[in-house]
């Protein structure tokens, strides 16, 4: 999914303004004293500054990059074959945000240093993201690169993460960050303990292992993607505000947790084990039902008489699938030509 961080920049300052900023330098803290240094110790430093040119950093403050075409230069010497641009945005302390999106990219210890707050690496070949610690991220794409430790990532004013088809089993360095947004679609993750409590709206777990959603109780979210997962209890999601939910292809057999919750518009539930669909009854703000009904043993009466449906169907937007949504008139005209059996 591509990414563009332009367009996530307001999202940023509503974290920002929620107190998702980093905190600020101590002031006043005294500098280090430099111990005298021996003739190799002298030699050594020079190899070193020696070896940090070659990847693009200098000494001219963090990461020494006055302009993008610095940048993109240290890039290309780190990369070979890296042929492509960078898109920046350039903010008060130097370069805040940057996009990259080019499978030679394996190497960004060119980074090491600027003050990003938006990085975008996705469709890159990085593997190793040491080079981003201490910055002060609020967004970072990493989806479809050769990831799979994120720890580096700890403690960061982090509000919007993309780590799909990614190698990531471990999330835990997200535990306490103001997240706001975050997909994993097609990782390992199976434990998503570490967001409990998070102020999380968006969460695309779709092709993962994650089953017990009971971190996610009492929380924030408003659209939540568990296709193709595990999971069989949606009871925790009830006590959230949510307003899209997709069931799809998940053992969830239950759908009663739902019953008067006052956001919920959209349910997905095609491909589930839910053979029962009286408890749609009770959900009176439903403007969207997607199911299959040749598993539904009991509740049709009640989806039919159902006013606020405006779209119902059997699939929505799978790969290589025709999207089926009409509206209800039309479907259940449908359904009784027998067009579903």
């Amino acid at each position: 999914m591509n990414r563009v961080l332009a367009n996530a920049f307001a999202l940023c300052v509503a974290a920002l303004a929620m107190g998702c900023s980093p905190d600020a330098a101590t002031p006043g803290k005294p500098a280090v004293p430099t111990p005298a240094l021996s003739a190799g110790e002298e030699a050594g430093k020079e190899l070193a500054a020696s070896d940090a040119l070659a990847v693009g950093a200098t000494t001219e403050g963090p990461a020494g990059f006055q302009t993008p075409a610095q940048l993109e230069e240290a890039i290309g010497k780190a990369n070979p074959g890296f042929t492509g641009k960078i898109s920046v945005e350039m903010g008060e302390g130097g370069i805040a945000a940057l996009s990259i999106s080019d499978p030679a990219i394996e190497d960004i210890r060119p980074l090491a240093g600027l003050p990003l707050s938006k990085l975008d690496l996705h469709g890159c070949h990085v593997s190793d993201i040491r080079a981003l610690e201490g910055m002060p991220l609020v967004v970072i794409d990493l989806s479809n690169t050769g990831i799979s430790d994120i720890r580096v990532l700890k403690g960061m004013p982090l509000a919007m993460v993309y780590l799909e088809n990614t190698r990531v089993a471990d999330i835990s360095a997200l535990a306490g960050a103001p997240l706001i947004e975050l997909y994993l679609s097609q990782t390992p993750v199976a434990d998503i303990s570490p967001l409990k409590g998070s102020p999380l709206a968006t969460l695309n777990l779709v092709d993962t292992q994650v089953e017990d959603l009971r971190p996610l109780a009492g929380g924030r979210l408003q659209s939540v993607w568990l296709n193709n997962t595990p999971v069989k209890d949606c009871a925790p999601l009830a006590s959230n505000p949510v307003v899209s939910v997709t069931l799809a292809d998940t053992k969830v057999s239950d759908i009663s947790p739902f019953k008067g919750h006052p956001t919920l518009q959209r349910l997905h539930i095609a491909g589930s084990e839910v053979t029962d669909l009286a408890p749609l009854q009770w959900m009176d703000g439903l403007t969207r039902l997607i199911f299959t009904p040749g598993r539904i043993k009991t509740g049709l009466p009640q989806a039919r008489k159902m006013r606020s449906i405006r779209q119902i169907g059997t699939s929505f937007g799978r790969p290589g699938e025709p999207e089926e949504m009409y509206p209800p008139e039309v479907f259940w005209a449908m359904y009784d030509a027998g067009r579903f059996n």
